[in-house]
């Protein structure tokens, strides 16, 4: 590990650059993270050691791994908000886990990525822990990512599947061939279906999520064990295309009440309100 970028980058460069690798494989180790950050381990270490303390990473007791902490997760819900997705998808979330009796997550698209922002719990034995609250994904990884990016407009969809060969180091039974064929079906079905993809005898299946002005900014996903999926497609898909309709209608009316048209004015929204409650 020569460090170079170490080297090339400034000190808030550096603090993004340790929670993004965090966010695409937490729980991580110190060694791990600084070859994925291209960092000294001492420098990893020394910036670990602030996030730990400031709640944005955290590190079990007794482990030598390190995980994102309770601030990453607030940040992701607060960014929710500004788009009115977490208050309008939640309801449905509940119903979508007590409904399958398995783990149901609501993710965020950020840019090229996929981030879980809220997930629940169903009544099945054995459920999903390998994604929540904060985890970052790459768009067209795992089962809400593959149905996000399988949403966007072909050309914009091409372009992000052109910059994810990079990205798959962490996901060593990934091939790009296979996610461009996962995602195409998932175009054609109007949903996506991943088993097995990133952990052993578990997957999930997806549905997008539009706001108003008809953007893609999210995915419910169900995610259970591989062999609950296939005997149950057709069920969990009406669960999923109804959770997101429900969803989707809630937004269009938190935006009605609330003045904004499209997700461009939301910042102005949010300003306008912020200055008539002084």
């Amino acid at each position: 590990m020569s460090g170079a970028a170490d080297a090339g980058l400034n000190a808030t460069q550096k603090v993004c650059a340790v929670l993004r690798a965090l966010g695409s494989r937490s729980p991580a180790a110190l060694r791990d993270l600084a070859v994925e950050t291209d960092m000294n381990k001492v420098t990893a270490f020394r910036i670990l050691g602030t996030l730990v303390s400031e709640g944005f990473v955290r590190r079990p007791a007794g482990s030598r791994l390190y995980e994102l902490g309770p601030e990453v997760a607030a940040l992701a819900a607060s960014l929710a908000q500004k788009t009115d997705l977490r208050s309008a998808a939640r309801p449905p979330l509940l119903l979508l886990a007590a409904q399958s009796g398995d783990t149901a997550v609501l993710s965020l698209r950020v840019g090229a990525n996929a981030v879980c922002i809220e997930r629940q719990t169903g009544d099945f034995p054995i459920q999903s822990n390998y994604l929540y609250p904060g985890t970052r994904r790459p768009l067209g990884i795992g089962a809400g990512a593959t149905a996000i990016l399988a949403a966007l407009p072909e050309a914009e969809a091409n372009a992000l599947l052109d910059l994810l060969p990079p990205k798959l180091e962490p996901f060593p039974r990934l091939q790009p061939d296979a996610i461009r064929e996962a995602v195409r079906q998932a175009r054609q079905r109007g949903y996506a279906v991943v088993l097995d993809q990133i952990v052993d005898k578990m997957g999930g299946i997806a549905v997008a999520l539009r706001a108003p002005d008809r953007d893609v900014v999210g995915s419910f996903s169900i995610l259970a064990l591989s062999e609950r999926i296939p005997t149950r497609e057709q069920m969990l898909v009406a669960l999923l295309q109804n959770a997101a309709r429900a969803a989707e209608r809630s937004m269009a009316e938190l935006w009605a009440t609330s003045g904004v048209t499209s997700r461009q004015n939301i910042r102005e929204h949010e300003i306008r309100r912020v200055r008539d409650s002084r």
